[in-house]
């Protein structure tokens, strides 16, 4: 599997550790440099069948330095040569698609040339949803559907550790009054996830003193830190901005009543699936319904600044505890084992 992204990010540890359960060995890398990476790892790794690719960033890096047309094309093309000589030789290359589009800002234009030449070159492709193969299409202008396998994102239950810190401690310290509800967002803390959003509606409801916001994670950027203190006008909404351990963030987590993830660029989400594990209702964009894993009874979508406003507003807490429930029951659901057997099909058909 490449490139390996464990450190930070139990998927890929969770989704090996099921592998190896059942007699499969697995290696993880990096991408190495030169050309053809990807026939370089196969050649380290001699006694590998597949060649698993999840997140692409470094190798759009790579291939994005050149400003000329027709080198990044030339890249792209080999790209599908190489996938297509790997395959020659009977082994595979299975691309598990994660986002619509890298984080990193790379132009749209070119970023999806190269993701094209990718799917096209891939024995097989994974995706987490039906509603995220839809969108692939569509963006891709060509059918995945003869050549993809829809694999649910496993739960995280088990994963993380027991909460440690009492809620009306934490609370107490953070001078959350008991009888508050709590909205949180906590994670990675970036620009394209619409924190901003999420700021505007506790501000426009500073009349509601009942209702407070809890941000807490690792800010990308000094500047982008300074920005949304700088929109803070509500006394309600208290900022964190850290590194949050396992153990604070599930403390976090059980504060709150209801997890908002304002994004809506991606196609499946941690943050969401780690909520559902720990028994919390999730607000989400409209845009999220593309993650294709969250039962209707336990979230509240918005389309608008104003819906997402009208939807914290009208929050209730025993709508709230059902919510969480639900998606609890449907965490359980979504073992990493299934996962396992899932994927190790996808390689073998």
């Amino acid at each position: 599997m490449v490139p390996d992204y464990r450190e930070g990010n139990p998927y890929q540890a969770l989704l090996a550790q099921e592998m190896k359960s059942l007699q499969h060995t697995v290696e993880f890398d990096s991408y190495p440099y030169g050309f053809f990476p990807l026939i370089q790892l196969l050649r380290k790794h001699k006694n590998t069948q597949v060649l698993h690719v999840h997140w692409i960033a470094e190798l759009l890096r790579r291939a994005t330095w050149s400003n000329n047309s027709l080198i990044y094309s030339s890249k792209c093309l080999l790209l599908l040569i190489e996938c297509w000589l790997i395959r020659c030789v009977g082994k595979k290359v299975i691309w598990t698609i994660h986002n619509k589009f890298a984080h990193e800002g790379y132009d749209r234009k070119r970023e999806l040339l190269f993701r094209k030449y990718l799917a096209k070159g891939a024995s097989k492709v994974i995706v987490h949803s039906k509603e995220a193969l839809e969108q692939l299409e569509d963006i891709y202008g060509m059918p995945l559907l003869h050549k993809t396998e829809v694999i649910f994102h496993g739960n995280y239950l088990g994963v993380y550790p027991k909460v440690n810190q009492e809620t009306s401690e934490l609370r107490k310290l953070m001078n959350i009054p008991t009888s508050a509800t709590v909205v949180g967002y906590f994670g990675q803390i970036r620009s394209y996830k619409g924190i901003e959003s999420l700021i505007q509606c506790i501000n426009e409801l500073s009349e509601r003193l009942d209702i407070y916001l809890v941000i807490a994670g690792k800010v990308s950027s000094d500047e982008y830190a300074e920005t949304l203190k700088n929109s803070v006008k509500s006394k309600n909404i208290r900022l964190k901005f850290e590194f949050l351990s396992d153990q604070d963030l599930v403390n976090y987590i059980e504060m709150a009543h209801v997890i908002c993830l304002p994004f809506a660029d991606s196609l499946t989400s941690g943050s969401a699936i780690l909520a559902m594990s720990c028994s919390k209702a999730l607000l989400l964009s409209d845009k999220a319904k593309v993650f294709g894993c969250v039962p209707d009874e336990g979230v509240q979508y918005f389309e608008t600044q104003q819906q997402l406003k009208d939807r914290v507003e009208k929050l209730d807490l025993n709508m709230l505890k059902r919510m969480g429930n639900i998606n609890f029951a449907k965490a359980t659901e979504m073992t990493w084992k299934v996962v396992a057997q899932k994927t190790l099909a996808a390689y073998a058909d």
